[in-house]
């Protein structure tokens, strides 16, 4: 009997002590983190590239194939849309990652001891100083945070003379060296690939310095797409070129020793959008070398390389929208200078007036939600009413009296949705400082029947004297 009661005391005492211990394991287990999970075979991670802001200039199909005569002496105005892409054609689809950024290096050092250097303080007398006067200019916003940036000062512009420069290869320029420019709904840091790939391709045909924020002033009043502004600004600057839809006739023309401003899509690699580059040629490799407007695409790892010792065609087929293809063979030896005829100085008819950023703005948005997509012309005779009423003595003396006047302009309602673009704030730079298109009397538009003293009509718009 003792027997059996040691027995079933150590088989108690066995079964006590597994059950601790195994409390003790569970504990144990439950404070490892959990195994983790192998991916299955075939299963890729994307790893996206680090701070960049993207190029997000609006899509546009490129016309059918053309070539410009190099005779042409006058820019012709184009009117009709562009028509849908051909096969070659590739839409943007993908979207593009962010440059990736690298730390710049670290360079430890030991701080050297310095005796302190004796110095008598010097009398001076201060100097009388006059503030500097400087103009006010509409705001700029940045398409990917909202904010509005104002600017401060005019761009000194770089015009061109007739002397020349001799170019062994294509310069570099880049758009995201003006952000503070207006151009689209945002900067030209951020729209302007267009017109700095033409910056470049005419400075390098013609020797004279065509510098990116010189072009986006003159052609600031140009109301087209970015197809159709490249277009113009190369007939007005009088450069023999043919468009291409084909890819290798693109690339068959690098061979040749032409030049050749590519649109490029997200298949790219270049941008998240539309964007825009110059081709210079094909290197000793094989490779095609690129000059890029956005100067942030260098920094990109899979770029880096390309930059440095050329692309491969696929990159450039695979993301290929269209090209336009321009021959230095075909420049005459003493090229034709262009020289914006807007750029004339006119007499002040506001001496008295002044315009805020928020003043330029609120007319931007009004001259948008009344006129856009109307000539240029038609416009900024929407601004030269809104300045010819805040000069007269009948009117309210400021913008937004003007503007929300009780039953003046039905437009005014539906200023929260306007979105200016530079073409909207060039009407009103011109309407202030000229040069006009209404005389100064002129206080009225109607899109309707108009029984007063009319100035005539515009676009849409018949502009009048009095309105009755």
């Amino acid at each position: 009997m003792k027997r059996k009661t040691k027995i079933l005391i150590l088989l108690g005492a066995g079964i006590g002590l597994c059950l601790v211990t195994g409390g003790f394991l569970k504990i144990f287990l439950g404070a490892l983190p959990p195994e983790p999970q192998l991916r299955g075979p075939g299963e890729t991670v994307y790893y996206a590239a680090l701070d960049t802001q993207p190029e997000t200039e609006p899509t546009v199909a490129l016309p059918p194939e053309t070539t410009a005569e190099p005779e042409t002496t006058a820019a012709p105005e184009t009117t009709a849309a562009p028509t849908e892409a051909s096969e070659e054609t590739v839409p943007a689809t993908i979207p593009e990652t962010a440059p990736e950024t690298t730390a710049a290096a670290i360079q430890e050092t030991k701080p050297q001891e310095t005796k302190p250097q004796e110095t008598k303080p010097q009398e001076t007398k201060p100097q009388e100083t006059k503030p500097q006067e400087t103009k006010p200019l509409p705001q700029t916003a940045s398409e990917t945070t909202g904010e509005t940036v104002p600017q401060t000062t005019e761009p000194e512009l770089v015009i061109p003379t007739k002397e020349r420069k001799q170019y062994d290869k294509v310069p570099n320029y880049y758009e995201t060296d003006y952000p503070d420019i207006r151009f689209g709904q945002g900067s030209f840091a951020d729209y302007g690939s267009g017109v700095t790939s033409m910056a470049m391709v005419a400075s390098y045909l013609t020797g004279y310095d065509y510098r990116p924020d010189t072009l986006a002033h003159w052609f600031s009043s140009y109301t087209g797409n970015q197809i159709q502004l490249l277009e113009y600004m190369s007939d007005t600057l009088q450069l023999p070129w043919k468009r291409a839809l084909n890819v290798r006739v693109a690339l068959e023309a690098l061979k040749e020793g032409k030049v050749v401003i590519a649109m490029v899509n997200s298949k790219s690699g270049f941008t998240t959008g539309q964007h825009f580059l110059v081709l210079t040629g094909i290197n000793d490799a094989g490779l095609v070398t690129v000059n890029d407007p956005n100067k942030n695409n260098y920094e990109k790892w899979n770029l880096k390389g390309g930059f440095a010792d050329g692309f491969r065609e696929g990159i450039l087929i695979a993301g290929y929208s269209g090209s336009w293809i321009y021959d230095p063979a075909k420049v005459p030896d003493d090229p034709f200078l262009y020289i914006d005829p807007s750029s004339e100085e006119v007499e002040c008819r506001y001496p008295d007036l002044s315009l805020s950023d928020q003043d330029a703005e609120l007319i931007a948005k009004l001259v948008y939600a009344e006129a856009d997509g109307e000539p240029f012309e038609g416009q900024q005779a929407v601004a030269e009413v809104i300045l010819n009423r805040m000069a007269a003595s009948n009117f309210p003396s400021t913008v937004s009296g003007v503007i929300h006047a009780p039953d003046q302009f039905r437009a005014a309602s539906q200023l929260y949705r306007a979105k200016p673009t530079h073409v909207q704030y060039e009407a009103v730079r011109r309407a202030w400082k000229g040069p006009y298109v209404l005389d100064k009397d002129v206080v009225f538009f109607s899109t309707g029947a108009v029984n007063g003293d009319d100035w005539g009509t515009i676009g849409n718009h018949t502009f009048c004297r009095q309105y009755s």
